[in-house]
């Protein structure tokens, strides 16, 4: 009884064949960077023979000549009567910079600037998602911020449909920046667009 529990004990002793395996994989690895790194070391020094340096060449053929002498400009004396300057002098620079302006000047000057015609209606695009819940967990956000939010369905010309989230239309503008403050505070990127009628 006793040498069949020894003949059992023997065979569960004996190495997979998966551990030979790993220890050939081992060696290929390093047989494989070894030939890499030895073929471009030679590649390296045969480029190198067959190129030799131009400044070997040449500095073998003619005589070295002296290096230039540095040319040493004096700088001549401060003279006696000028003071040395203050290191910063902004602040007298921007008091002589300063020029006043009438409000007439100013009205005028306001009056030739192109007018911009902000008013028209926008929508506020908050995100577009291929997936509609993760657009619906968007909207469930704004919700939370006060911000009523619907989503658009749009295939797109490959075939595919996002899932837009916006807010809007905006016909007041004062009402899309107090939006658009929100969504700033919170983190959340928007992009703007003008509805053209």
């Amino acid at each position: 009884m006793a040498r069949k529990h020894k003949a059992a004990t023997r065979k569960k002793k004996r190495k997979s064949p998966s551990a030979h395996g790993n220890w050939i994989w081992l060696g290929a690895g390093l047989g494989i960077g070894l030939v890499i790194g030895l073929g471009v070391y030679f590649y390296q020094a045969a480029t190198l023979q067959s190129d030799p340096p131009r400044l070997a060449t040449t500095a073998s053929s003619e005589k070295p000549s002296p290096a230039p002498q540095p040319v040493k400009q004096e700088e001549p004396p401060p003279p006696d009567d000028v003071t040395p300057q203050k290191r910063f002098d902004f602040y007298t620079m921007l008091e002589e910079m300063e020029v006043e302006i009438t409000d007439e000047e100013l009205e005028q000057a306001l009056s030739l600037l192109p007018k911009v015609d902000r008013s028209g209606t926008y929508i506020l695009q908050v995100g577009s998602f291929r997936n509609h819940a993760d657009a619906d967990a968007l909207k469930a956000r704004l919700a939370l911020l006060g911000l009523e939010a619907r989503i658009e369905a749009v295939v797109n010309k490959s075939g595919n449909t996002w899932h837009r989230v916006r807010l809007g239309p905006f016909t007041d503008i004062k009402l899309m920046k107090k939006a658009r403050r929100k969504l700033k505070n919170n983190h959340i990127d928007f992009v703007m667009l003008k509805i053209k009628t």
